[in-house]
C-alpha cells in the first residue's frame, strides 16, 4: 500500500458508515451480486473496475457488498464535494406558504446520469477511464441504494420547517440512537443491526442471511412491471410518494414512533431494499454488456 493509500485508508477507518446506513447499502449490492451470480462475467468486469480504488478503500474479502458504503465513506476526509449528489430535494410542502426555497440541480438523477454516462463511455487514456469507471460504480452502487430511501427524495415545508426539513434531518424524534427522521430510516427502522467495513465473516453471514430472506419475501418476478422503469426520475418521485404515505404519516416532531410505525415501515423499506438490489443487478447487465456503446443512452 502506498503512502498517500495508507494515510487515505486510515482516515476513513475514523469515518462512521452513514446513509441506509451501511448494512442497508451492503443489501442492496449484495442482492445484485446473487441475483447475478449465472453471470459471473458481470460480476467479474464490475470487481475488475471496483479493485482500481480498493487501496484507497476500506474493502476487505466482500468487496462487492463493501464498496457500496465508499461514497459515505469518504465524507470521513472531508471530501463533501459530492453531497448533493444523494438526494433529491422535491418539496412535500404542507399547509403553509413558503418563499424561495433551493434548488438542487445536481441531485441524485442528475448524478446517476453522469455515472452511467461515465460507466458506458470510452476515454482515450484508458489509466484515466479506469480511475473514472471505478469512481463512478462505486457512487452507482450506492445512489441506486439512496434512491430507493423515502427521504433521500423530500424535504418536507410546512410552519416547523419553512425551508424544508432536509429529508427528516432536522425532524426531530424521541427514539434512543435514531435522534432524527432521516437517521430512523437510513437505520433500515432499527430492524438490521450495523455492521463494520470491512466485513468480518460473520457479519457476511448475517447480511447474506438478510439477503436470502429479502429475496424470499421480495422475489424478483414480483416486480416486473417496477423493473420495466427505467426512469431514474421516476425512480426519485415514487419515493417522494413513499415519504408522504409511510414516513411522514403517523408521526410528530419530537414524537416516538409506534411499533405500528416501525413495522409498517420496515416492510415497505425492506421491498424498497429488494427492488433496489435486482434494479442494481439490471444496470450492470446493460453496462457491461453494452461498454463499447456510445455514452448518450442514459436513462431518462
Amino acid at each position: 500500500m502506498s503512502g498517500l493509500s495508507l494515510v487515505i485508508f486510515c482516515a476513513l477507518s475514523l469515518g462512521t458508515v452513514v446513509s441506509w446506513h451501511g448494512a442497508g447499502h451492503m443489501l442492496v449490492a449484495h442482492i445484485a451480486f446473487k441475483d447475478l451470480q449465472k453471470k459471473q462475467i458481470i460480476i467479474d468486469a464490475a470487481d475488475q473496475d471496483l479493485a482500481v480504488l480498493a487501496p484507497y478503500s476500506k474493502d476487505g474479502s466482500h468487496r462487492f457488498a463493501e464498496s457500496a458504503v465508499w461514497s459515505d465513506d469518504i465524507k470521513g476526509v472531508a471530501w463533501l464535494a459530492f453531497n448533493e449528489w444523494h438526494f433529491y430535494d422535491h418539496y412535500y410542502i404542507k399547509d403553509f406558504t413558503p418563499g424561495p426555497l433551493p434548488d438542487n440541480q445536481t441531485n441524485i438523477v442528475w448524478a446517476l446520469k453522469q455515472c452511467i454516462r461515465t460507466l458506458k463511455g470510452e476515454a482515450e487514456h484508458r489509466s484515466i477511464q479506469k480511475l473514472g469507471k471505478s469512481f463512478m460504480l462505486r457512487f452507482l452502487f450506492h445512489l441506486v441504494g439512496d434512491i430507493h430511501q423515502p427521504l433521500h427524495n423530500v424535504s418536507l415545508v410546512n410552519a416547523d420547517f419553512p425551508q424544508g426539513d432536509r429529508g427528516g434531518n432536522s425532524f426531530k424524534i424521541d427514539m434512543p440512537g435514531n435522534h432524527d427522521l432521516h437517521t430512523l430510516w437510513d437505520k433500515v427502522l432499527g430492524k438490521i443491526p450495523e455492521m463494520s467495513i470491512p466485513l468480518k465473516d460473520a457479519d457476511f453471514k448475517k447480511l447474506d442471511g438478510y439477503a436470502d430472506q429479502l429475496m424470499k419475501d421480495f422475489p424478483k418476478s414480483s416486480f416486473t412491471e417496477a423493473l420495466k422503469e427505467k426512469s431514474f426520475d421516476k425512480w426519485s418521485l415514487v419515493g417522494l410518494d413513499d415519504a408522504k404515505k409511510y414516513v411522514y404519516d403517523g408521526i410528530t416532531v419530537n414524537g416516538k414512533p409506534t411499533e405500528e410505525y416501525l413495522n409498517r415501515g420496515y416492510k415497505r423499506a425492506s421491498e424498497l431494499i429488494a427492488l433496489a438490489g435486482y434494479r442494481l443487478s439490471d444496470l450492470l447487465v446493460e453496462i457491461y454488456s453494452k461498454t463499447r456503446e456510445e455514452p448518450q443512452a442514459v436513462p431518462l
